[in-house]
């Protein structure tokens, strides 16, 4: 019996490479390895999963997460979109 390898996945970041973002380090992209149990979503590691940031010059005094859009979590099963093309693959070609 084989037993199927797993590779290291290339995925785009919420953040669209923000410099200061601590998933992908300003690159816009970040390597993923699903495990045993396949593609599970992670607390983020920019905001650590409280959803906001502290921003001195907003009205609150935070604003939303750019990493995980504010949900508090990076799910790597629903990557950020690369423009209409890519957006146009996922719904044709189901990619």
């Amino acid at each position: 019996m084989r037993v199927a390898r797993r590779m290291a996945k290339r995925l785009r970041c919420h953040c669209a490479g923000v410099p200061g973002c601590k998933q992908c380090e300003g690159t816009g992209w970040y390597l993923y390895e699903p495990g045993p149990l396949g593609w599970q979503p992670f607390p983020c590691p920019m905001c650590e999963g409280k959803r906001w940031l502290p921003d001195p010059q907003a009205p609150e005094g935070k604003k939303k997460c750019p990493t995980c859009a504010g949900a508090g979590k990076i799910d790597p099963a629903n990557p950020a979109s690369g423009g209409l093309w890519d957006t146009l693959c996922k719904i044709l070609l189901g990619a």
